[in-house]
């Protein structure tokens, strides 16, 4: 199975099962630290099941990541 399809299967087997450990076909699957999933299924429960709401977590992270970088940096006090 592709990557992508199990992911996609993960998430939704997680907003309707169990949303604290990821399952495939029963077993678990932590290849991938569950932070993410749970961000992606919250996105999910937001914005509906688009390719939005999959990439919208990513999106906010690096914008995050980005202001804490200009914030670190000392970029306000000049």
């Amino acid at each position: 199975m592709q990557d992508r399809k199990r992911f996609w299967l993960m998430l939704l087997l997680m907003l309707v099962n169990d949303f604290i450990s990821p399952r495939i076909y029963g077993d678990f699957w932590y290849d991938k630290p569950p932070m993410y999933y749970w961000l992606v299924a919250g996105s999910f429960k937001a914005f509906g099941v688009s390719e939005f709401a999959a990439r919208f977590p990513s999106a906010l992270s690096a914008v995050l990541c980005v202001v804490l970088v200009y914030w670190a940096m000392g970029g306000g006090d000049r």
